[in-house]
């Protein structure tokens, strides 16, 4: 029978996906009391051949070692990673509302009064979003990053993982991984948020 998907059980359930077709990987556990993940497609629909089921702890062991050489790799660089990819998303939602703003700028002069009021609605609540994102990018310049954004500090609690709270192991995860692509024989490609 599968389990339920609970963050109770595994940091990373979520985030890990079946290597081959790209759908869920659920956690399942076997007659003798092992957990293994396992694709959802192939558990449900047969649909994929799957990568064989996966023992929990052995992919934990090894996405927690691809985490240690990513942030030894990245160490202070990180740092400004994050920084720099908050900016750039900041920006990149300041630029779609500017083209949003310039579309409705547009449609202004060839609209009727009912459509005019709900154009300077909507004018006026981008505008409105506009300043909160140009406000909290002002304060991603200024700001430190948090001891949770620090590399090193995830450093120090991946190096004592089994050490900390699930909710720290929830919180690293978080703050580095998109997915985790498995493959067989506890095979991982990582795609990284920094």
């Amino acid at each position: 029978f599968a389990l339920p998907t609970s963050q109770e059980f595994f940091p990373f359930v979520g985030k890990a996906k079946c290597g081959k077709c790209g759908y869920a990987m659920v956690i399942k556990k076997s007659s003798n009391g092992s957990m293994h993940f396992i694709c959802s497609q192939k558990l449900q629909t047969f649909k994929c051949t799957g990568v064989g089921n996966i023992k929990v702890d052995i992919l934990e062991y090894e996405v927690i070692n691809q985490i240690e050489k990513h942030l030894t790799v990245f160490g202070a660089e990180t740092k400004r990673q994050i920084k720099k990819s908050a900016y750039l998303k900041l920006s990149a939602e300041i630029s779609k509302i500017d083209e949003e703003l310039n579309s409705l700028a547009a449609e202004l002069s060839t609209s009727s009064n009912a459509l005019l009021q709900y154009i300077n609605m909507k004018i006026n609540t981008l505008v409105s979003k506009k300043q909160a994102l140009i406000n909290k990018l002002k304060n991603t310049e200024n700001t430190k990053l948090s001891d949770s954004e620090n590399p090193e500090q995830l450093k120090n609690l991946v190096l004592g993982w089994k050490a900390i709270s699930f909710e720290d192991r929830k919180r690293v995860v978080d703050k580095l991984i998109t997915v985790v692509n498995v493959f067989e024989n506890a095979g991982a490609i990582i795609d990284w948020k920094i």
